[in-house]
């Protein structure tokens, strides 16, 4: 499930993503067989699940709290059943990005069934704690617990870069073109690529690899 930079994503809308690309993968009488009594609330941030399958209506709760809570548990508890066919890894993309009930059910689901041969994945950019984001209260509290790891991605170091100019070019960038690539992109791997297909492009880097030779 990717968490949309853009505006307009319904709440959920990564718990969509992922509810339907388990179900494109299974038949429809595995799915209903798996969701059990979790179908009604489930279908709720599923929608098509709920067309395609026929899911029942919801029942309406007095209490938003109360609704929420069935909904929440209804996803642990499908998954939980999920997980028990066969192991699961549900992948988070941009949680930085991630909407407060999404990150909500997130922080439930995790919680709610530690011993589920379920893997969470969750890829996120650094975030800081004063950002108004949903997610720097939620990845703040990230890491407390003995089940979560957090495996932090830094940027190519300068021999790193010149590899990747090697591969990228066939040739030896030099020191120069390496430490200023380093410090322009900060060894992002992805800004490195487009920097390099940029000045491919433009025929910069075969001008300084031909200064470099003079």
């Amino acid at each position: 499930g990717r968490c949309p930079q853009e505006g307009g994503a319904p709440p959920f809308w990564p718990w969509t993503q992922i509810l339907r690309s388990y179900a494109e993968k299974r038949s429809p009488e595995e799915v209903r067989e798996t969701l059990g009594a979790a179908a009604a609330e489930i279908g709720q941030i599923a929608p098509e699940l709920r067309d395609s399958l026929a899911l029942p209506a919801v029942r309406p709760a007095a209490e938003a709290e109360v609704a929420q809570f069935r909904l929440f548990d209804a996803v642990a508890q499908f998954l939980k059943r999920a997980a028990q066919r066969e192991p699961l890894v549900l992948i988070f993309e941009d949680v930085h990005e991630a909407d407060k009930p999404s990150l909500a059910l997130l922080g439930f689901v995790a919680r709610e069934i530690p011993d589920a041969r379920l893997l969470i994945v969750a890829t996120h950019r650094e975030i800081e704690p004063d950002d108004p984001r949903p997610a720097a209260e939620f990845l703040g509290e990230k890491g407390r617990s003995p089940r979560d790891l957090s495996i932090w991605l830094r940027g190519l170091d300068r021999t790193a870069v010149q590899d990747f100019v090697e591969r990228r070019t066939g040739w030896n960038p030099g020191p120069d073109l390496v430490a200023a690539l380093h410090r322009t992109t900060g060894g992002n791997p992805f800004f490195l690529g487009a920097l390099v297909s940029l000045n491919l492009a433009s025929g910069r880097l075969e001008r300084a690899r031909e200064a470099a030779r003079q």
